[in-house]
Formats: structure tokens, sequence, C-alpha cells
């Protein structure tokens, strides 16, 4: 049979997307001494890649440039790392869609730390004991969270700083941590949905130094709950802005007002209306629009 030059040319082509699109799962028994790291060894970083995990694992995971993996409890497994250290439980670096599934992580400095541009989503781990905060968005990173379960870290449940985004999509609880709830700094942004948060010793969720946040409803969502913080319920510092939409419920955290607007040039729209009874500081003016002002009301329809 003879082959023209153009399909000898795509011949090669065909075969690589082919390879990447089958893709690889392996398994990974941790009661049987088998490793996270050394399974990534063995994968195409290209993905896509499951790692199915049981079993108690005593490792430090390190993943860095690898595109469309998921590590995947199968049925249930734990990863564990000290109580404090410089070490992280995982760490994510210059990866792409990257996620982690069903897990209890313990101890480590930080439990998951999601860096250097990449993508990551957690959903239905539960993350506790960390040396510092239990997760960590850094560097022009992006992370979601559903149905996860933050609980009693010595620092932030969820650091976010340098430019980077953090969003709950339903269901995730950040209880008990020994410092702010969320934090959000340094020119990032968070979007919170359906979340819980509340027992926390710092401020429920704090948007400071040049950065932005949206808490509140979405069609299918369930409201917010952030009460009972020793904090400010939600802590809008500098050069920040936070808009509400309904529906939340902020109210009942230790220090007042449960919304709080601080020096310098904190910024809100619904805080006076959207967050479910609790009390603030913030000062609002609705604005302009097709040259006049709206009503309140008005605002709160504006998505």
């Amino acid at each position: 049979m003879t082959i023209s030059t153009r399909t000898c040319c795509l011949m090669p082509l065909l075969l690589f997307a082919f390879h990447v699109a089958q893709g690889a799962t392996v398994n990974v028994n941790c009661d049987k001494g088998e490793k996270i790291q050394a399974a990534l060894a063995t994968l195409d970083p290209r993905g896509p890649n499951t790692v199915d995990v049981s079993g108690t694992c005593r490792e430090y995971v390190l993943i860095q440039s690898f595109d469309r993996l998921t590590l995947l409890a199968s049925p249930s497994a734990t990863i564990n790392g000290p109580s404090t250290g410089a070490n992280d439980v995982i760490d994510v670096l210059d990866s792409q869609r990257v996620t982690i599934q069903g897990f209890q992580l313990n101890g480590g400095n930080v439990a998951l730390f999601c860096g250097r541009n990449s993508t990551c989503a957690l959903v239905e781990n539960t993350i506790q004991g960390t040396g510092f905060a239990a997760v960590g968005v850094y560097e022009s990173s992006r992370l979601t969270s559903s149905n996860d379960l933050i609980q009693n870290n010595s620092f932030d449940g969820v650091l976010v700083q340098f430019d980077s985004y953090f969003e709950t999509d339903g269901g995730t609880v950040i209880e008990n941590n020994l410092a702010d709830g969320v934090a959000v700094l340094l020119n990032s942004s968070a979007r919170i949905i359906g979340a819980k948060i509340t027992g926390n010793a710092g401020n429920g969720v704090r948007v400071d130094q040049n950065s932005a946040a949206r808490i509140g409803f979405v069609a299918g969502s369930t409201p917010n709950v952030i009460s009972g913080n020793g904090g400010n319920g939600v802590y809008v510092g500098d050069l920040s802005f936070v808009r509400f939409t309904p529906e939340n419920s902020i109210t009942n955290n230790t220090t007042q007002p449960d919304v709080a607007c601080y020096q310098q040039f904190s910024a809100t729209r619904g805080a006076l209306v959207n967050i479910g009874g609790g009390t603030t500081n913030c000062s609002e003016t609705a604005p302009a629009k097709s040259g006049k002002l709206l009503h309140l009301g008005d605002v709160d329809r504006m998505r």
C-alpha cells in the first residue's frame, strides 16, 4: 500500500493525540508501602491521569508541570505529615487542572499548596492539623473548593496571595482555625458561595491589600453562613472591595460590626442589605446609571 507524503506527516501527530487521550490510571496502596510520588514518576505529565490511592500514606507529594491529573481516594485514603515543619503535604507547582478528591490531609506546614500559575480543585476532602495555613493559593494560581472540611489548623483556613483566586462552589465548611477562615490578600480575589465559615479565631473572611471578593448566593446554592468568628465576619481592608449578594447570614461574630470597613479606602456594595441582618460600619451610595441615581434595591438586582 502506498502512503502519501501528507499521510506520513500526519501519522505521528495522530499517534501523539491518541497517546495523550488514552491517559493512565494507576493504583497506590499506601498500607503496602507503595508511594504516590513513585506512581507520579511513571506517568506522562501531559495527562489525563488518575492515581487511585488507598490506605494511610506518610509522604510529601510534589506535583510539578502536570496537566489533567486527579488524585482520588479510592475508597478512602489519608496522607499524614508532621504537625509542624517546613514541608507541605501536597505541593502543586506549574500545573493545570489538578484535582484532589476524597482525602484526609493531616499536618505538614500547608496541607495543599497551589502555586506558580497552577489551577487546582479540592473536592470532598478533610484538611486539618497543619502548622500554618491549611490551603495556600499563591503566585497567579486558582483553586476551587467543593464540599471540603477545613478545620483545626494553626493559621488561616485558606490563604490566597499574590494575584491568585479562590472559590467555594458549595458545601465547604471552614471552621475552628486559629487565624482567619479565608484571607484574600495582595491583589487577589475570591468568590464565596454556599460556604459555612464559623468559629475561626480571626475574621471569617478577610479581604485586604488591594483585593476583591463576591460573597453571596447564586441559583442552586445554599446561603453562606459566616458567624461565630473571633474577629469580624467580613473584614474589608486597604484598597479592597467586596460585593454582597443575597442570600447571606453574616451575624453574631465576636468582634463587631459583622461586616467591617477599615482604612484605607475600603469599599462594599450590598453590605447594607445583603448580610442577613448583621451589623456593619460600611457606608454606601448608589452608583449612577443612565444619568440618575439608583435606589439600593435596584443595586441589589444588578448581578
